[in-house]
């Protein structure tokens, strides 16, 4: 008499013959033959602890500003590069855009089962994560944290150092169309001064079909990709970490605070050394009265028995600018009145950046944008947990269209002030 099968018997057996599925289904993603040389991953290794500059092939190792690492033909075959982009490009893509970047991202790859893209996966954490501990001499753990990004007309992200618990090696695998640096999209490398803070950028990489590009993690590792200026490609790329054992991080560095004047008349001109009429606005926007009447427009009735401070600056705004939100800034703020008054002709747009953003502290979401418009004064009453920041003004400013009838150019000014109780 045949046995009765369990309903938990069944259950495996369908579990086991999805497994099963999935794994005819991945594509075996073969890596280029360096990676399997004992030879090349010895060098590699002495290098890379010595700090010293190595290449073999199309592998190439370089440690300034900070150790960093090239392979071109990444993946053996000119299909699965193939195959692979067209994976990718038919995943649903979100819109990513704050204070640090814009662009456009994928959800997380961890579990997507295309045959291509998973067995990419496969072999970046599994036979090339072995390699690349061997070369770093650290264990790198069995984490998969890999997206995709595109990049498309002004999209950038900003100067920033990757770093964040458990990453230690980023990586960026570009399958790009035929790129130049013209077309901007540039991975930009920063020197990092005494207080390892980023400096200069000494270094651009130029996407690349089918290279990977590695760098540590660390606190000197400033790195940006610049603003895509072409407006007919996409920079397509794969990117992620190795997560390991962190380097150490020296305590962060502090900004010194900006001076804040007492808010009474002075001799502003004397303090500026600027034009007559830049004086003249600056002297109005510092006194007394001038902070009483934006009382009154802003609470309603006049704050008499208070003696504010205030710190303001004349700005201006040019293609390339922007301002960033910053860890200090959290902790130390407080209650605040901003005022921004822009001159910047009827020309500029919205879509060229240059307006300003309110952020709740530790959420993207927008509180508040405020827009450039010419002459038109801005009063905003931030509590001590709103934070600000400047958008990119980006490569649209520059447009025949942005600047038919301004005689500064894709730039724009405005005064800004600060002024606390």
């Amino acid at each position: 008499m045949a046995s009765r099968r369990r309903a938990g018997d069944s259950l495996k057996t369908d579990k086991k013959k999805k497994r099963k599925n999935k794994t005819r289904c991945e594509e075996a993603a073969e890596l280029c033959s360096l990676v399997e040389d004992e030879q090349v991953k010895k060098s590699a290794q002495e290098a890379w602890s010595q700090r010293t500059c190595h290449r073999h092939g199309d592998l190439e190792l370089d440690c300034h500003p900070f150790p960093h690492c090239i392979i071109k033909n990444f993946l053996a075959s000119e299909s699965f590069v193939e195959s692979l982009q067209r994976e990718l490009m038919d995943l649903n893509f979100h819109e990513k855009s704050n204070d640090l970047y814009k662009f456009k991202q994928s959800d997380d790859l961890k579990k997507r089962t295309e045959p291509h893209i998973s067995g990419l996966r496969a072999a970046l954490f599994g036979r090339f994560r072995s390699w690349l501990g061997e070369v770093l001499q650290v264990e790198l753990e069995p984490i998969v944290d890999i997206s995709c990004a595109k990049y498309e007309y002004t999209d950038v992200l900003l100067c920033h150092d990757d770093e964040l618990e458990g990453r230690r090696v980023a990586f960026i695998l570009y399958l790009v169309p035929p790129w130049q640096s013209s077309d901007g999209g540039t991975l930009d490398l920063y020197t990092t001064d005494s207080n390892f803070q980023p400096q200069s950028i000494v270094k651009s990489l130029v996407p690349s079909l089918n290279t990977l590009i590695l760098f540590e993690v660390s606190p000197v590792s400033f790195h940006q990709v610049s603003e895509v200026l072409t407006q007919d490609k996409c920079r397509l790329s794969l990117s992620g970490w190795f997560h390991g054992p962190p380097l150490g991080r020296p305590p962060r560095h502090r900004e010194p605070a900006v001076l804040r004047s007492p808010h009474l008349p002075r001799d502003v001109s004397e303090q500026m050394g600027a034009e007559r009429k830049v004086c003249m606005c600056v002297s109005s926007l510092s006194r007394r009265s001038f902070w009483l009447l934006m009382c009154v427009l802003t609470f309603g009735f006049s704050l008499e028995l208070s003696t504010p401070v205030h710190c303001g600056e004349l700005r201006r705004w040019s293609h390339g600018g922007y301002t960033l939100l910053h860890d200090a800034e959290a902790a130390r703020a407080e209650y605040a009145l901003d005022l921004v008054l822009p001159f910047c002709g009827a020309d500029w747009q919205s879509e060229f950046g240059g307006f300003t953003c309110y952020v709740a502290n530790e959420e993207d979401e927008e509180l508040l944008t405020v827009y450039p418009e010419d002459n038109s004064l801005a009063l905003v009453y931030r509590d001590k947990e709103t934070l600000k920041f400047v958008k990119h003004v980006n490569h649209k400013s520059l447009s025949d269209s942005a600047n038919a009838n301004s005689s500064t150019r894709g730039a724009f000014y405005d005064f800004s002030f600060v002024y606390y109780e």
